[in-house]
């Protein structure tokens, strides 16, 4: 009877600590996708900013950018496939393998779109209009993470992870707007709303980055987000936010304007780099400990049944 007792109580055990290995496995290789997606969705923000520009002012911005542009956005896109074409979504349960499917067939699509932009014969919010929910398509994938969690700590480092992801894809849309109006010299009604919009939105998105967010991630984040493109986009918002009652954008060039908030962009991405590899790391530390753990009971167990069996 003890000896039955033991082995169900250790079997359980084991079990526990066999599922968390399994788990934190799993969260680590999804940690170490993420930055192939987020780099893919990097430059797709970027692609869909010059491409407002580019139709904003009817070809005579962002002509020269744009080819290049989407050769880097290429580039990442034949990496995240090769990723993705290795990677065993259907392991993973729940939606993953699906949202890879939608987001995958969702790129597909981009080689017309960009026909179509290149020929202007599309609309800033018909380019808007595929770009956004591919990208969102894209983030669905990383954030299928913090559902496959059941670590408190893990689940804390997951939402902020992709709330800052979120924060930083309403700053590339606020790029394309601002490329848009700028391009086109002023601010449409729709136009201005969804630049205000935008930035509401993203400082609701850092106050959940704060409140999920580690101290040093909190520090990495002022630290890094900060210098003359911060305070020259903060400027330039001014002059957008402005621009209605003033009935100008003061000779904004909308090169100018890309450049700026793409280099603190930039800065939003080495935040997020930095976010993904202490989630990368804080999975690995966790799995290995519980692997540590596991093996130890397995061989404490057989120890005591042992023991146990021969007195």
């Amino acid at each position: 009877v003890p000896i039955f007792g033991l082995v169900i109580l250790a079997t359980s055990a084991l079990l526990d600590q066999r599922r968390e290995v399994a788990e934190m496995g799993q969260l680590q290789e999804l940690a170490e996708l993420a930055p192939a997606v987020s780099g893919l969705v990097h430059e797709l923000q970027k692609e869909r900013g010059r491409s407002a520009g580019y139709i904003a002012s009817k070809g005579e911005k962002f002509a020269q950018d744009l080819p290049k542009q989407r050769d880097a956005t290429n580039n990442k896109l034949a990496e995240l496939s090769e990723r993705l074409d290795e990677f065993q979504a259907e392991r993973f349960g729940g939606s993953l393998a699906e949202n890879i499917g939608v987001a995958r067939e969702a790129v597909s699509l981009i080689d017309d779109r960009r026909t179509k932009t290149t020929d202007l014969k599309i609309s800033v919010s018909e380019m808007a209009g595929y770009y956004t929910p591919t990208i969102a398509k894209l983030l669905a994938i990383v954030e299928e993470m913090a559902v496959l969690s059941s670590n408190a700590s893990v689940t804390n480092t997951i939402s902020a992870y992709t709330s800052f992801l979120q924060g930083k894809e309403r700053a590339g849309q606020e790029r394309a707007m601002g490329a848009t109006g700028f391009g086109a010299q002023k601010f449409s009604p729709a136009i201005y709303m969804k630049i205000v919009q935008l930035i509401a939105e993203q400082r609701t998105l850092n106050k959940i980055f704060a409140i999920h967010s580690t101290p040093s991630q909190q520090a990495f984040l002022a630290k890094t987000v900060t210098g003359q493109a911060v305070t020259e986009v903060e400027r330039m918002r001014e002059i957008a936010i402005a621009s209605p009652q003033v009935g100008s954008t003061q000779g904004t060039e909308p090169s100018h304007w890309f450049d700026q908030i793409t280099a603190k962009i930039n800065l939003l991405k080495t935040v997020e780099d930095f976010i993904a590899a202490g989630l990368l790391n804080q999975t690995k530390e966790i799995r290995d400990n519980a692997q540590a753990a596991f093996l130890m009971l397995a061989a404490l167990t057989a120890v005591l049944i042992a023991v146990t069996a021969v007195l």
